[in-house]
């Protein structure tokens, strides 16, 4: 089961390899939060605000982010081509999507 973190507050938190693996956290406040290492792996950030977060190395493959604040996420992985492929396949058609 994915966590449920709408409207959290975790500013500052210590959260380095957490696994937030399709979260929903819309509308949350994750400033000065470490969240080195973290998995955000296809989570629901909208609205979110990420200033000063530490996201050395976070993976923010297929994270939904509309309107979210993310500061310098520079450190941070984005998406994964061939994870993406693995995703889509769909063994019916022999082919990704």
């Amino acid at each position: 089961m994915a966590a449920s973190l709408d409207g959290a507050d975790l500013s500052g938190a210590k959260m380095e390899q957490c696994n937030l693996a399709r979260a929903r956290a819309r509308r949350s406040r994750f400033r000065g939060a470490d969240l080195t290492y973290a998995d955000l792996s296809n989570a629901d950030v909208s609205g979110s605000d990420f200033d000063g977060a530490r996201l050395t190395r976070a993976v923010l493959h297929r994270v939904t982010d509309a309107d979210a604040w993310w500061g310098d996420r520079s450190a941070a992985l984005g998406d994964d081509p061939e994870l993406g492929r693995a995703q889509d396949f769909d063994p019916r058609r022999g082919a990704t999507t």
